[in-house]
């Protein structure tokens, strides 16, 4: 087995774990390259419960591109798709209907238990997937955890010149959160699914 495929083990990431439970670091980091929304997903759990099991462990943080993709969240009212054509296929009743159309077309199709609306990932965005310890994060709640990303969310914007990045879609009525952003923010720069559960926090 190679590097490649050994990193989508659960036996790869314990041996990081473990090798690197007594290192001066807060967090490790890992670039994955360009990888399905699917197998990032699996380990993304099984990375979760490693935490959850072995709170002595480092904080991870993934960091990748996604292959082309369409992904639902987990509540039908926010979802849906602008092309009545798909609408009609009723994505949460016939998802592989879905997942054959759009396939045709050079996409995949995926209903993730994420909050929120409607999400296209693909190429050229960049995605983290941070596995943290709440406590040692400060995390008290999904609001506050969310709250956290926002800020660095625009912080890691205005590095790159955009002052002005929105990260809460007013699309998204489950989104309760209030929208820190300077005052004229048209466009939507970056999002986030948030699950926070046994002291566990996985975003993506």
């Amino acid at each position: 087995m190679n590097l490649e495929e050994r990193m989508y083990s659960s036996g790869y990431w314990k041996e990081v774990f473990e090798e690197t439970k007594e290192d001066n670091c807060d967090a490790l980091f890992f670039h994955l390259g360009v990888v399905d929304y699917d197998t990032i997903f699996a380990l993304e759990q099984e990375l979760a419960q490693m935490k959850k099991e072995h709170p002595e462990y480092k904080d991870i943080l993934l960091c990748m591109e996604h292959s082309p993709r369409i992904n639902f969240g987990r509540k039908e009212e926010n979802n849906a798709f602008l092309d009545p054509q798909l609408n009609a296929l009723k994505p949460y009743e016939n998802p592989k209907d879905v997942e054959a159309y759009l396939a045709k077309r050079g996409f995949a199709f995926s209903i993730s238990p994420r909050p929120g609306g409607p999400a296209y990932l693909g190429p050229g965005q960049l995605v983290i997937h941070p596995i943290v310890h709440c406590a040692r994060a400060g995390i008290k709640n999904i609001s506050d955890g969310q709250h956290k990303l926002d800020l660095l969310m625009q912080a890691i914007a205005k590095r790159f010149g955009v002052p002005d990045a929105r990260v809460k879609d007013p699309r998204d009525d489950t989104d309760k959160r209030d929208v820190y952003l300077v005052p004229g923010a048209h466009r939507i720069y970056g999002s986030e699914g948030t699950k926070i559960g046994s002291k566990v926090a996985a975003f993506k």
